[in-house]
């Protein structure tokens, strides 16, 4: 039987800083929203591989979102609203959901961005997005 290797076998970059080369961020989302409106978290910067994205939420009536990413400029790449949760995720319930989706490179800053579907949010409503990856270099 032949070994087989990944294409990542012993072809990683270096660690870029002093932590390594892993990218961990939190964002917080608690403003009012109404259904339809678009709900952006942050940023993602160019040069990172997001490997997972996790949804936290309080309980929010019959409230239903998508969650996925748009470009942060003109030359970003094209708008994908649903990558890492479908539309009708409900957050009727509070709730920890890990996205099941591939991971995926950045090479140009993109916005996380949810689309609110169903009821709408009020101020002391929560959704927090947190970001698992890497730091990789931009192609």
């Amino acid at each position: 039987m032949p070994d087989i290797f990944a294409a990542s076998y012993k072809n990683l970059p270096l660690h870029s800083h002093a932590y390594g080369n892993a990218y961990n961020e939190a964002h917080r989302f608690a403003r009012a929203a109404a259904a339809a409106d678009k709900l952006f978290f942050g940023i993602i910067p160019a040069g990172t591989e997001v490997t997972s994205l996790e949804l936290i939420n309080s309980a929010i009536a019959t409230a239903t979102l998508t969650i996925g990413f748009e470009p942060d400029d003109a030359l970003g790449p094209t708008a994908v609203t649903n990558q890492w949760f479908a539309a009708g995720t409900t957050v009727a319930t509070a709730a920890r959901r890990q996205s099941i989706s591939q991971p995926i490179r950045f090479d140009r800053d993109v916005r996380i961005v949810a689309v609110l579907a169903a009821a709408s949010l009020v101020v002391a409503d929560l959704l927090t997005i947190v970001v698992n990856g890497k730091v990789v270099q931009v192609r």
